[in-house]
Order: C-alpha cells, then structure tokens, then sequence
C-alpha cells in the first residue's frame, strides 16, 4: 500500500495548498498583521433587523429550518446544519436584546 494513489494527485495539490494558506495566515497572526475583512451576509443583518422589530413589536421570534424540517441524512443535510448556525446566531440575539 503506497502513500500516493494513482488519480488523487490534485487532492494532494489542494490540501498542500490549505496547509500553506493556514501557516501564512497563523504567522500573520502571530505577528499582529491586518487580516482580510470578510463581508457580512445580507442575510444575517436581515436576521437582526427581524429580532429587532420582534422586539419592537413584543412579538416572539420564530425561526423555521425549511420546509424540510430538521433532516440530518442525504441530501438535507448540509442545509441543516447551516439553518443550526443560523439559529445560534439568532438565539444569541435573542438573548443579547430581550424579546420573548
């Protein structure tokens, strides 16, 4: 059984390519250099303007995963598990402004 297999070479390339991009940002890190700002989402200010008017209005926050539900098998499943990161993100909110 060899180290490399014929036909993952470009797999190879790419995690080579991961592990050079995270030791260049760990050291930029280290030495308190600017990092690159990473855009907000539209979405996730949407999701406080929502808070915020539940707020307002003294209504509960409901949050929905879908129309799938919560599916942790096939094809759901990536869609699941970022509608969890959503909703930690809004319970945070929820907890940081007060509304029911």
């Amino acid at each position: 059984m060899g180290l490399f297999y014929s036909g993952r070479v470009v797999e190879f390339l790419w995690l080579v390519l991961m592990f050079i991009s995270v030791y260049y940002y760990l050291r930029k890190v280290e030495k308190d250099e600017p990092l690159p700002r990473i855009r907000t989402l539209p979405a996730t200010k949407a999701i406080e303007e929502g808070v915020g008017r539940s707020l307002e209005m003294g209504k509960p926050v409901h949050f929905s995963m879908g129309s799938d539900g919560a599916y942790l098998t096939g094809s759901a499943m990536s869609t699941t598990i970022a509608s969890l990161a959503l909703l930690r993100y809004t319970t945070r909110l929820c907890a940081r402004y007060g509304p029911r």
